[in-house]
């Protein structure tokens, strides 16, 4: 008889949408099917709350990665990420002033390297002592941690919607930039050298 499948989860966002739900029906059934498991999840407020990790993914092997610290230092006036043991997720949409979460595009090069130490730290804290398997939700900086935490693993990122919205905008992007780009040829004709000929620049 084989050995049940061990497998690894990790989703930086605490619960507040699809994604989670999917992590958890997931979760649960590869539980029912005797899958050894541990989940990697944001975290955010207390007990009994929809954002707590432990209430929300009840009866399922988590390892919390908990944002209320950033959340609290932010509602003070700090930094939510720079400087946070457990830094808070980006996100994909603008979500305003008053949101702890910062815009992914708008995240500097030091503070997601941040990002990828923290949770690199967490996942080499919680993984498996030997995973089958880690599977990602969304694309993020768990994915440059991962390959840190999880070397030799084999690794697979589900996509959700937002994933799909951010790429379409992306692509869509480059096709605009591409087309409106002027040709090569014109970046590379000389201009005169001289005041009378600048009519031909």
């Amino acid at each position: 008889m084989p050995s049940p499948l061990t497998v690894d989860t990790a989703i930086q966002f605490f619960p507040r949408g699809g994604s989670s739900i999917v992590v958890q029906y997931l979760n649960r059934e590869l539980a029912a099917r005797g899958a050894r498991l541990v989940v990697a999840c944001g975290s955010l407020g207390d007990a009994g709350q929809f954002s707590h990790a432990a209430t929300f993914y009840q009866g399922l092997p988590i390892a919390p990665f908990d944002y209320t610290p950033a959340a609290d230092a932010y509602r003070n006036g700090r930094p939510s990420m720079d400087g946070q043991r457990a830094p808070f997720h980006p996100s994909f949409e603008d979500r305003g002033p008053t949101a702890p979460d910062r815009q992914a595009t708008a995240v500097a090069p030091a503070t997601f390297h941040h990002l990828v130490d923290a949770w690199h730290t967490h996942l080499s804290r919680h993984r498996s002592t030997h995973p089958d398997v880690l599977h990602l939700h969304h694309l993020s900086h768990l994915q440059e941690a991962a390959a840190r935490a999880y070397r030799g693993i084999p690794r697979l990122t589900t996509l959700h919607g937002t994933d799909l919205k951010l790429l379409q905008h992306a692509h869509e992007s480059a096709h605009w930039q591409s087309r409106s780009r002027p040709p090569r040829s014109a970046w590379q004709t000389p201009c005169p050298r001289t005041p009378s000929d600048a009519s031909a620049c």
